[in-house]
């Protein structure tokens, strides 16, 4: 790689070093939470409405509907380092929707979710109206005692319940209860499992869920 190159690319590739580290494991799926959101800037629930490349950017434009962290709402754009979506492989979808903790922005522009993956909690309704989030993934970082099963089959919190852990970063002493999943997104795939997906792949459940209060 040429000095020219290197010199281009180092905001993206220094704030990429300093956000890809381990996280390490956590006691329970509301501490994963508490972790994320201490390290965030930048939470919300929201939708993602469109995705596009412009050069060695990617950028995922979110409608947002529920600011909790430095944001107030409307939209948001996420610019990502191009270099960060393997080929073949979605790190977002258009109708996703998702609780996202974001990092800082760098000196480029650019930034990213907290952990990764673990960072962008899939969002879906239950049957009975109820805002629930898809812990599945965060569950697999919670630490075990040796032979303990990877999950108790209750894949999903009510994010009304989550909300506190959130806001006060983990200082309140709250931990939601979790529940089953709805029967449709048992099915699913979690989002960016790191799967390689295409238009036949497992998709998000998209339709428009109650506003939280």
């Amino acid at each position: 790689m040429s000095r020219w190159l290197i010199w281009l690319l180092w905001p993206a590739i220094a704030a990429g070093a300093q956000q890809s580290v381990v996280a390490a494991p956590d006691a329970s799926v509301s501490a994963a939470l508490a972790n994320l959101s201490q390290r965030a800037s930048t939470v919300f629930v929201g939708q993602v409405v469109d995705i596009r490349r412009d050069g060695g950017v990617v950028e995922v434009q979110f409608r947002v509907d529920t600011p909790l962290m430095g944001q107030t709402g409307g939209g948001y754009t996420l610019r990502e380092w191009a270099g960060m979506w393997p080929p073949g492989q979605w790190r977002y979808r258009v109708g996703e929707r998702a609780l996202v903790f974001l990092h800082g922005t760098s000196s480029a522009g650019l930034s990213s979710a907290v952990d990764g993956g673990e960072g962008v909690v899939p969002v879906m309704a239950d049957t009975d109206g109820t805002v629930l989030l898809d812990v599945r993934r965060l569950s697999t970082r919670v630490l075990r005692q040796v032979g303990q099963p990877l999950s108790d089959g209750n894949g999903a919190m009510a994010l009304n319940d989550v909300l506190p852990v959130i806001e006060s970063r983990g200082t309140k002493p709250v931990r939601p209860v979790r529940r089953p999943l709805p029967p449709a997104a048992v099915q699913l795939l979690p989002p960016s499992s790191g799967a390689p997906t295409d238009a036949t792949g497992p998709q998000p459940i998209v339709e428009r869920l109650p506003d939280v209060q």
